[in-house]
């Protein structure tokens, strides 16, 4: 008998947290972060994600913005620097900026640069 007090008493106490809100009629791709829709209109509201000082993703194009220092153009890429793929990688320069390509250390001429 008492030890039914007790645990009435110890559960008068417990915190009480809410269930979020589900729509359990929702089809579609979800966040693997987030539990929430990938393409909710908040998210498609928000078109340009910073990801460093340099470098911004587009969600609509899927590319990656990067900023040429020193200059106002920009080039994107389907890639993030640093990224591992196995996919063909392509670069697309304003059409003010000087881009060079490197494979090895060593300067590629005639570099076709939708297709590395």
């Amino acid at each position: 008998m008492i030890l039914a007090k007790l645990l009435v008493i110890l559960m008068s106490f417990a915190v009480r947290v809410p269930a979020p809100h589900a729509d359990i009629d929702y089809q579609g791709e979800i966040d693997i972060y987030t539990g929430e829709p990938a393409y909710s209109q908040e998210a498609a509201e928000q078109r340009v994600l910073r990801i460093t000082d340099s470098c911004y993703y587009d969600t609509n194009e899927r590319l990656f913005r990067y900023s040429v220092p020193e200059s106002s153009e920009c080039v994107y890429s389907n890639a993030a620097d640093g990224m591992i793929t196995d996919r063909v990688v392509s670069i697309r320069p304003d059409n003010g900026a000087a881009v060079s390509l490197y494979k090895n250390g060593n300067l590629v001429e005639q570099a076709d640069f939708s297709e590395i």
